[in-house]
Protein backbone atom coordinates (compact mmCIF):
# COMPACT_ATOMS: atom_id res chain seq x y z
CA UNK A 1 0.00 0.00 0.00
CA UNK A 2 1.37 3.64 -0.97
CA UNK A 3 -0.34 6.33 1.03
CA UNK A 4 -0.86 9.87 -0.37
CA UNK A 5 0.07 12.31 2.59
CA UNK A 6 -1.81 15.95 2.19
CA UNK A 7 -1.08 18.69 4.32
CA UNK A 8 -3.00 22.11 3.99
CA UNK A 9 -0.90 25.39 3.96
CA UNK A 10 -1.89 29.10 4.20
CA UNK A 11 1.29 31.12 5.26
CA UNK A 12 2.35 28.12 7.32
CA UNK A 13 5.21 26.92 4.99
CA UNK A 14 7.73 27.27 7.90
CA UNK A 15 6.41 23.69 9.36
CA UNK A 16 5.95 21.65 6.10
CA UNK A 17 9.54 20.57 6.80
CA UNK A 18 9.60 19.13 9.85
CA UNK A 19 6.45 17.40 9.30
CA UNK A 20 7.72 15.79 6.06
CA UNK A 21 10.77 14.75 7.43
CA UNK A 22 8.88 13.25 10.40
CA UNK A 23 6.78 11.45 8.10
CA UNK A 24 9.90 10.26 6.08
CA UNK A 25 11.90 8.95 8.64
CA UNK A 26 8.75 6.77 10.82
CA UNK A 27 6.35 6.14 8.18
CA UNK A 28 8.34 2.81 7.00
CA UNK A 29 7.10 2.37 3.19
CA UNK A 30 6.79 4.85 0.18
CA UNK A 31 4.33 7.72 0.12
CA UNK A 32 3.54 10.79 -1.78
CA UNK A 33 3.19 14.12 -0.40
CA UNK A 34 1.36 16.44 -1.45
CA UNK A 35 0.28 20.72 -0.45
CA UNK A 36 -2.26 22.08 -0.84
CA UNK A 37 -1.67 26.17 -0.55
CA UNK A 38 -4.53 27.97 0.25
CA UNK A 39 -3.02 31.29 -1.14
CA UNK A 40 0.22 31.80 0.49
CA UNK A 41 2.23 34.93 0.28
CA UNK A 42 5.36 34.80 -1.83
CA UNK A 43 7.40 34.47 1.49
CA UNK A 44 5.70 30.94 2.16
CA UNK A 45 5.83 29.84 -1.93
CA UNK A 46 9.10 30.25 -2.06
CA UNK A 47 9.89 28.23 1.12
CA UNK A 48 7.33 26.15 -0.66
CA UNK A 49 9.31 25.99 -4.34
CA UNK A 50 12.73 25.06 -2.80
CA UNK A 51 11.59 22.06 -0.71
CA UNK A 52 9.87 20.92 -3.53
CA UNK A 53 13.53 20.57 -5.65
CA UNK A 54 14.84 19.29 -2.69
CA UNK A 55 12.17 16.90 -1.93
CA UNK A 56 10.36 16.29 -5.06
CA UNK A 57 7.62 16.99 -3.41
CA UNK A 58 3.49 18.23 -5.28
CA UNK A 59 2.23 21.25 -4.66
CA UNK A 60 -1.68 21.70 -5.94
CA UNK A 61 -2.70 25.60 -6.09
CA UNK A 62 -5.80 27.11 -5.04
CA UNK A 63 -7.26 30.73 -3.65
CA UNK A 64 -9.44 31.28 -0.56
CA UNK A 65 -12.23 34.08 -1.06
CA UNK A 66 -12.06 34.95 2.63
CA UNK A 67 -8.86 34.66 5.25
CA UNK A 68 -11.60 35.07 7.88
CA UNK A 69 -12.95 31.64 7.62
CA UNK A 70 -9.81 29.28 7.68
CA UNK A 71 -11.36 26.00 9.46
CA UNK A 72 -13.82 26.56 6.55
CA UNK A 73 -11.00 26.82 4.03
CA UNK A 74 -9.04 24.29 5.24
CA UNK A 75 -11.83 21.88 5.23
CA UNK A 76 -12.57 22.86 1.76
CA UNK A 77 -8.57 21.91 0.60
CA UNK A 78 -8.98 18.76 2.02
CA UNK A 79 -12.37 18.16 -0.24
CA UNK A 80 -10.43 19.18 -3.08
CA UNK A 81 -7.58 16.97 -2.76
CA UNK A 82 -10.08 13.92 -1.86
CA UNK A 83 -12.10 15.40 -5.01
CA UNK A 84 -8.54 15.11 -7.07
CA UNK A 85 -7.92 11.24 -5.95
CA UNK A 86 -8.75 7.73 -7.15
CA UNK A 87 -11.03 5.33 -5.11
CA UNK A 88 -8.70 3.52 -4.54
CA UNK A 89 -6.22 5.76 -3.29
CA UNK A 90 -5.47 5.83 0.72
CA UNK A 91 -5.08 9.24 2.16
CA UNK A 92 -3.57 10.80 5.70
CA UNK A 93 -4.33 14.09 6.02
CA UNK A 94 -1.75 15.65 8.40
CA UNK A 95 -1.59 19.43 9.85
CA UNK A 96 1.53 20.87 8.68
CA UNK A 97 2.25 21.99 12.66
CA UNK A 98 2.87 18.08 13.75
CA UNK A 99 5.30 15.51 14.01
CA UNK A 100 5.44 11.73 13.76
CA UNK A 101 6.97 10.23 16.21
CA UNK A 102 5.84 6.62 16.57
CA UNK A 103 8.35 4.35 13.79
CA UNK A 104 6.31 2.15 11.33
CA UNK A 105 3.22 3.67 11.78
CA UNK A 106 2.04 3.59 7.97
CA UNK A 107 1.98 -0.30 8.52
CA UNK A 108 -0.25 -0.04 11.78
CA UNK A 109 -2.67 2.43 9.74
CA UNK A 110 -2.59 0.72 6.64
CA UNK A 111 -3.41 -2.82 8.59
CA UNK A 112 -6.56 -0.74 10.14
CA UNK A 113 -8.06 0.85 6.87
CA UNK A 114 -7.54 -2.14 4.71
CA UNK A 115 -8.01 -5.45 7.40
CA UNK A 116 -10.90 -4.34 8.94
CA UNK A 117 -13.82 -3.43 7.23
CA UNK A 118 -15.59 -1.38 10.06
CA UNK A 119 -12.71 0.93 10.09
CA UNK A 120 -13.50 3.78 7.61
CA UNK A 121 -11.28 6.34 8.85
CA UNK A 122 -8.66 6.55 11.52
CA UNK A 123 -9.29 10.13 13.54
CA UNK A 124 -8.63 11.94 16.76
CA UNK A 125 -11.23 11.97 19.36
CA UNK A 126 -11.00 13.72 22.81
CA UNK A 127 -13.30 11.40 25.68
CA UNK A 128 -15.85 11.11 22.41
CA UNK A 129 -15.58 14.81 21.12
CA UNK A 130 -15.19 15.60 17.89
CA UNK A 131 -11.72 16.85 17.01
CA UNK A 132 -10.69 18.47 14.23
CA UNK A 133 -8.69 16.19 11.38
CA UNK A 134 -5.29 16.87 12.25
CA UNK A 135 -4.60 13.53 11.34
CA UNK A 136 -7.40 11.23 9.98
CA UNK A 137 -6.21 8.21 7.59
CA UNK A 138 -9.26 6.69 5.06
CA UNK A 139 -9.73 5.57 2.00
CA UNK A 140 -11.18 7.89 -0.72
CA UNK A 141 -14.56 5.59 -1.78
CA UNK A 142 -15.23 4.98 1.63
CA UNK A 143 -15.86 8.92 2.16
CA UNK A 144 -17.17 9.36 -0.91
CA UNK A 145 -19.43 6.24 -0.51
CA UNK A 146 -20.61 8.40 2.45
CA UNK A 147 -20.46 11.64 1.53
CA UNK A 148 -18.37 12.85 3.83
CA UNK A 149 -17.24 16.22 4.00
CA UNK A 150 -14.27 17.97 6.32
CA UNK A 151 -15.71 21.61 6.29
CA UNK A 152 -16.61 22.92 10.06
CA UNK A 153 -20.34 23.49 11.05
CA UNK A 154 -21.58 26.91 10.99
CA UNK A 155 -23.36 28.60 13.51
CA UNK A 156 -26.82 30.29 13.23
CA UNK A 157 -25.99 33.21 11.02
CA UNK A 158 -23.87 30.84 8.82
CA UNK A 159 -20.44 32.38 9.90
CA UNK A 160 -17.62 29.85 10.08
CA UNK A 161 -17.75 29.77 14.22
CA UNK A 162 -13.80 28.47 13.65
CA UNK A 163 -13.66 26.01 16.12
CA UNK A 164 -12.02 22.78 15.23
CA UNK A 165 -14.26 20.33 17.51
CA UNK A 166 -16.66 20.74 15.53
CA UNK A 167 -15.77 19.21 11.79
CA UNK A 168 -18.94 17.61 10.31
CA UNK A 169 -16.79 14.52 9.90
CA UNK A 170 -16.74 13.38 13.30
CA UNK A 171 -20.59 13.65 13.38
CA UNK A 172 -20.80 11.70 10.11
CA UNK A 173 -18.69 8.86 11.17
CA UNK A 174 -20.35 8.39 14.48
CA UNK A 175 -23.91 8.36 12.55
CA UNK A 176 -22.02 5.89 10.38
CA UNK A 177 -21.62 3.86 13.60
CA UNK A 178 -18.52 2.95 15.06
CA UNK A 179 -16.60 2.13 12.54
CA UNK A 180 -13.15 5.02 13.22
CA UNK A 181 -10.20 4.05 15.26
CA UNK A 182 -9.47 6.97 18.10
CA UNK A 183 -6.63 8.56 18.37
CA UNK A 184 -6.63 10.10 21.81
CA UNK A 185 -4.47 12.88 23.67
CA UNK A 186 -2.70 11.49 26.55
CA UNK A 187 -0.78 14.89 27.44
CA UNK A 188 -1.36 18.75 27.03
CA UNK A 189 2.64 20.42 27.23
CA UNK A 190 2.92 23.66 27.09
CA UNK A 191 6.57 22.66 26.40
CA UNK A 192 6.18 20.06 23.49
CA UNK A 193 1.89 20.83 22.60
CA UNK A 194 -0.27 18.26 22.33
CA UNK A 195 1.27 14.86 22.73
CA UNK A 196 -1.53 11.75 20.88
CA UNK A 197 -1.64 8.60 21.07
CA UNK A 198 -3.12 5.19 19.24
CA UNK A 199 -3.66 1.92 20.92
CA UNK A 200 -1.31 3.30 24.01
CA UNK A 201 1.72 3.99 21.70
CA UNK A 202 2.38 7.72 20.99
CA UNK A 203 2.25 8.94 17.47
CA UNK A 204 2.70 12.61 17.24
CA UNK A 205 2.85 16.19 18.82
CA UNK A 206 0.53 18.31 17.44
CA UNK A 207 2.50 22.24 17.76
CA UNK A 208 -0.51 24.07 17.61
CA UNK A 209 -0.30 28.43 17.02
CA UNK A 210 2.04 28.57 20.36
CA UNK A 211 4.85 27.49 17.90
CA UNK A 212 3.82 30.05 15.29
CA UNK A 213 6.76 32.71 14.49
CA UNK A 214 9.55 30.11 15.63
CA UNK A 215 8.65 29.88 18.86
CA UNK A 216 9.56 27.31 21.40
CA UNK A 217 8.04 24.07 20.43
CA UNK A 218 8.90 24.65 16.80
CA UNK A 219 12.51 25.24 17.84
CA UNK A 220 12.83 21.77 20.51
CA UNK A 221 10.84 19.68 17.55
CA UNK A 222 13.69 21.13 14.89
CA UNK A 223 16.28 19.97 17.63
CA UNK A 224 14.41 16.71 17.99
CA UNK A 225 14.42 15.78 14.43
CA UNK A 226 17.62 17.17 13.87
CA UNK A 227 19.49 15.05 17.01
CA UNK A 228 16.94 11.92 17.16
CA UNK A 229 16.34 11.47 13.28
CA UNK A 230 19.68 11.96 12.05
CA UNK A 231 18.14 14.69 9.28
CA UNK A 232 19.68 17.78 7.80
CA UNK A 233 17.23 20.73 6.92
CA UNK A 234 17.88 23.44 4.15
CA UNK A 235 18.11 27.12 4.67
CA UNK A 236 15.17 28.92 3.58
Amino acid sequence: MKFKVITVCYNTAIFIEHLYLSVQKTIGFPFDFIVIDNGSDEVNLSIIANMNKKYKIETWMREQDDIWAPSRHHGEAIDYAISKMEDDDYVIHIDCDCIILMHNWGSLIAHLLKEYDHVSCVRPVIKHLDTGPWFTAFQVKKIRNHNITFMPKIDDEGKDIKCESRYDVGSDLIRMGDNWKKIESIKNRKKYGNIWTIDGTILMAHMGKASHGRGGNFMRWRKYIQNKMGVKYGRY
